[in-house]
């Protein structure tokens, strides 16, 4: 299993550029709610491809912040979606709604 987060290295890949890292963290924290918000009509439609859309949006933005667990989360439910089999989709939802939660806190102190 991969930590939760992985600020340094997120850094890193954006040259080290704090004030670009904490842009991203700020637009990411923003467009979470949304987009769980998108990802959970999806689910409960049945929607395939847009969990796998949203999914896909959700990883990239997790990626790009560091965010190592949800980024894992969301591809697993990109996965799903790619699949159209959505059976585990609520479970892999309760568990990418955790790693969110629990990213906020780590990620918030890189964001000014």
């Amino acid at each position: 299993m991969s930590p939760t987060c992985e600020p340094e290295a997120a850094l890193e890949r954006l040259g080290g550029d704090a004030a670009l890292y904490a842009e991203a963290i700020a637009a990411f924290l923003a467009d979470e709610a949304g987009l769980l918000g998108r990802l959970q009509i999806a689910i409960a439609t049945a929607d395939a491809a847009a969990v796998h859309a949203v999914a896909h949006a959700l990883k990239g933005q997790a990626g790009l912040c560091g965010a190592a667990a949800v980024a894992e989360t969301a591809a697993q439910l990109e996965a799903q979606g790619l699949r159209r089999e959505l059976i585990e989709t609520p479970r892999t939802f309760a568990r990418l709604q955790a790693d969110l939660q629990q990213a906020a806190i780590e990620l918030k102190p890189y964001c000014r």
